[in-house]
């Protein structure tokens, strides 16, 4: 396993604990969610912005992350 993917893994088990221990913790939730969208498990992210939201409804961070992660995103970068 690359270094990278164990961090990512690391990283994974740590904030889901955060989560498990503080249900009210956004940075938790939008970490792990991005987290989730670098290793292209959208659903994963979408479901726990979600999850955010509802111990933490009208959190702006998360509904602000809720709505780019369910809209499709380039692949490429455009050079001007």
């Amino acid at each position: 396993m690359a270094r990278w993917q164990r961090r990512d893994a690391d990283a994974i088990r740590f904030y889901q604990a955060a989560i498990k221990s503080d249900p009210a913790f956004i940075d938790a939730y939008y970490r792990l969610g991005n987290l989730y969208l670098k290793r292209d498990q959208v659903s994963d992210a979408l479901a726990l912005f979600q999850l955010g939201l509802k111990n933490v409804p009208n959190d702006p961070k998360l509904t602000y992350a809720l709505r780019q992660a369910g809209q499709p995103q380039p692949k490429d970068k455009i050079e001007m």
